[in-house]
């Protein structure tokens, strides 16, 4: 009983970590490049370097969680987040602040992918879906409070107190996983079978994880730049807008939650179906509200909802594969979130700079979510035959 209450405190902290680790850095970029000597544009690419690493090095790196064991793997991977994540509290290198936001992105690359495995390792049948639920509940509540949870400690401490409060956690988590975690097999190490376990894993999941990655764009396109577009309509100060997103992040916390209750009754498949369908809906609506900051605000909430709902059931659907094989499946699967999370920023800071309103976000918004929807109803309905 001891054991599985610390592990699951192991298991909610670590990727709480992981999801407020990209983003609650964006309202102290001021903070950090005055202490760096140095442009908020210049340090802003440590948020970029973090996704970026995540997303392009967890597909190749993740899966040698199947081969040298999970346990090793998330002590060795969350070891050197904890270390680098500590350092950069005594940072004041802009240089030097960008490498250890690269290093840190790599590791949650592997920790990651890591994390999802060895829960599904850990936890069987419905343990495992209600685990699974309550650890998306926790990463979609972590990314969506990144930025309140940095605007009010910028209030209140300095910016280094983020990454040695972060650091501590990550150590004293991996220290939790070593003493009570269970061990999962090994194999010897081999190239080929690196590449073919991620092959396989492509082969299974390819277009589920491609239909994930234009899911995540769709929602990235207009988040990351709300609070931006509500300041600029209405006369949100701070703390309203830290009010507004703790809300879009209790609804994502819900959407999670209940998706794992449901787990029960309902096929996952047809979970992540119904909340890419009212994805591209509440979309829709939104291309009609951009100008009413509250009304948005409460149809986004909805959005972030059903985001977190279907990728709840999402992560549930691709679990249930072999152990040997779950590492790269989850990898393929965390990939995909961060890449769509850096071309949704990407394409919104774009869209941002020649329109200067969310109009055109939104767009880009229905037309990714356009693509998930039909991608996702091929691959389930190939799947059926």
């Amino acid at each position: 009983m001891i054991q599985n209450v610390f592990l699951i405190f192991a298991f909610l902290t670590s990727i709480f970590t992981l999801g407020t680790d990209n983003l609650i850095i964006a309202p102290l970029l001021s903070q950090i490049a005055k202490t760096m000597s140095s442009t908020p544009q210049y340090v802003s690419f440590g948020i970029t370097l973090y996704s970026g690493a995540y997303g392009v090095f967890a597909i190749v790196l993740a899966p040698i969680s199947d081969i040298f064991g999970r346990k090793r793997t998330i002590g060795v991977s969350g070891f050197t987040f904890g270390i680098c994540s500590i350092v950069l509290a005594f940072c004041s290198s802009g240089w030097l602040f960008l490498m250890l936001r690269f290093l840190t992105g790599l590791s949650a690359a592997v920790l990651g992918p890591g994390l999802w495995a060895y829960c599904a390792d850990n936890f069987k049948a419905h343990k495992r879906e209600m685990m699974i639920s309550w650890m998306m509940s926790f990463f979609s509540l972590a990314t969506v409070l990144g930025i309140p949870i940095g605007l009010l400690i910028s209030k209140i401490f300095n910016w280094q107190i983020i990454f040695l409060f972060t650091g501590i956690i990550m150590l004293f988590s991996v220290g939790i996983f070593y003493i009570y975690g269970i061990t999962t097999k090994q194999a010897s190490f081999s190239i080929k079978k690196h590449f073919s376990n991620i092959s396989k894993a492509f082969s299974l999941n390819g277009q589920l994880n491609i239909s994930m990655l234009f899911s995540s764009g769709a929602y990235m396109v207009v988040y990351a730049f709300l609070s931006v577009w509500i300041q600029s309509i209405s006369h949100f100060n701070s703390i309203k807008l830290a009010w507004l997103f703790f809300l879009i992040g209790i609804m994502s916390f819900l959407g999670s939650i209940i998706s794992g209750q449901l787990l029960r009754k309902f096929a996952a498949f047809k979970l992540v179906a119904v909340a890419w369908l009212f994805q591209v809906l509440l979309i829709t609506s939104i291309l009609f509200l951009f100008k009413l900051p509250i009304l948005l605000a409460c149809v986004f909430s909805l959005w972030a909802f059903m985001v977190n709902f279907g990728n709840s059931a999402f992560v549930n659907m691709i679990s249930e594969t072999t152990s040997d094989l779950r590492g790269s499946v989850m990898a393929l699967n965390n990939s995909s979130i961060f890449l769509g999370f850096t071309l949704g920023s990407m394409m919104g800071s774009l869209a941002m700079a020649v329109n200067h309103t969310l109009l055109s976000n939104i767009i880009i918004a229905e037309i990714f979510g356009i693509i998930a929807f039909l991608l996702l109803h091929r691959q389930l309905s190939q799947k059926r035959r």
